[in-house]
């Protein structure tokens, strides 16, 4: 089943009937992304065959690079996987090495943006961080509440094929139902 984008209502029915809410990731920005990084690969051989010196590497170092994220934005366009799944129990995310992440080991959730780029954020416990830490996950952030206390946060995964305020609003509303238990 394919998860409507912004269908709220669809995603809070579904989960009131014990089951999972699937998010995958977009096809479309997948094919956009590997078609930049065809145009970046092209800049990178002319550079690379043209040039010498610095430009002559950095044109190769470009046509790596850009190959790498093409083939990883293929798979995403050709067949997406689940990025995130949302269930009773938890979420599960591509970006989680531990696997799910208990509802009652989040602590908040917020839409940050850093550099234009607009991120939901899941405020965790330090135990859930450090959990996922252990388990291989290196991108554990330390933010800084608005109080000054400190608080370990993890990223959903980017690209979502589901709107982020959406997204973000409704796992807050399920975290709220859940933590009154």
């Amino acid at each position: 089943m394919s998860t409507p984008t912004k269908n709220v209502a669809a995603w809070t029915s579904t989960l009131a009937q014990g089951e999972p809410v699937t998010f995958r990731f977009s096809r479309v920005r997948g094919a956009l992304l590997a078609l930049l990084c065809v145009f970046l690969i092209l800049v990178g051989l002319v550079l690379g065959l043209a040039a010498s010196g610095v430009l002559m590497l950095l044109g190769w170092l470009v046509v790596l690079g850009c190959l790498v994220l093409m083939v990883v934005h293929l798979r995403r366009a050709i067949s997406p996987a689940v990025g995130l799944t949302v269930a009773p129990t938890g979420l599960t995310m591509t970006t989680a090495r531990a696997g799910e992440i208990p509802w009652s080991e989040i602590l908040q959730v917020e839409t940050i943006t850093q550099d234009s780029n607009r991120q939901i954020e899941l405020g965790v416990t330090n135990a859930e961080a450090q959990r996922q830490y252990d388990a291989g996950l290196v991108t554990v952030f330390d933010r800084e509440k608005t109080d000054g206390r400190m608080q370990k946060a993890l990223w959903l995964p980017a690209g979502l094929a589901a709107s982020k305020p959406a997204l973000t609003s409704w796992i807050d509303e399920e975290l709220t139902a859940r933590s009154r238990f």
